[in-house]
Order: C-alpha cells, then sequence, then structure tokens
C-alpha cells in the first residue's frame, strides 16, 4: 500500500464533500489525484442526494470524456476504480496498491478495502488512469 493512503483515513463521508471536512467517493478520487499526482478533475455536484442513483450514473457517463481517463486492464497507484452499486457504476475509489481500494461510502468514513473482497471484486466495472 502506498503511503500516501494514510492521510486520507478516517475522514468522513459527506455529499457533495470536498475537502478533509468531508468526501464522497467522487471528491475523495478529487483530493487524492489533486494532492498526490497533481491532476485536477472537474468537480461535478449537481445530484441531489447519494440516493439519486440513477442520475449520479447518468452523470459518471456522461462526463467520463470531461475527466481525460483510459481504462487500463491493471491498475497502478491513483488509477480510478469504478464501481457498480444497486446495477448501476455509481461508486468510484482510488487504487492504493498492494492489492488496496481507498474509498468512502454514505455511514463510514474513509478506509482500505481489499479488491479481492467478496464485497468489492464482484462489483469492479473498470479501472481508469487520469491521463
Amino acid at each position: 500500500m502506498e503511503p500516501w493512503a494514510a492521510d486520507y483515513i478516517g475522514i468522513p463521508f459527506l455529499v457533495r464533500g470536498r475537502d478533509r471536512v468531508g468526501l464522497d467517493c467522487y471528491g475523495l478520487c478529487r483530493l487524492v489525484l489533486c494532492e498526490h499526482f497533481g491532476k485536477t478533475l472537474p468537480d461535478f455536484q449537481s445530484y441531489r442526494s447519494i440516493e439519486d442513483r440513477q442520475h449520479i450514473a447518468l452523470l459518471i457517463d456522461a462526463n467520463k470524456p470531461t475527466i481525460n481517463a483510459r481504462e487500463v486492464e491493471s491498475p497502478v497507484p491513483g488509477d480510478l476504480v469504478l464501481m457498480h452499486f444497486y446495477g448501476l457504476p455509481i461508486h468510484i475509489g482510488i487504487y492504493a496498491g498492494s492489492g488496496y481500494l481507498l474509498h468512502v461510502m454514505k455511514g463510514c468514513n474513509t478506509a482500505l478495502e481489499r479488491l479481492d473482497s467478496m464485497r468489492i471484486a464482484p462489483r469492479i466495472k473498470g479501472y481508469y488512469r487520469v491521463l
């Protein structure tokens, strides 16, 4: 696991959160890529709540070109990991190396989870490298 991942563990979930006070899953990826990889992602906050899953899925799909990322076969630290939940591609995390995903979900603080865990592995839609 990359040392930078420890800097984010424990940050609470916050809908549309974009800083260390609180983060949503995209906000976490955005913050890590900016602070540790010098990459800037656009700030998408047009969803009302995380329960608006269909809207979030459409937002992610529509904005893939804006993010300027390409799909890759195997992740390296800093790659985005897109996942399906509720049958929709609505959750994203960041690969932290050594088989670990750094992510945050409603009701949880930012944490590491194994990519091969029974909860995560079947939900992975793809790995994306921000250019």
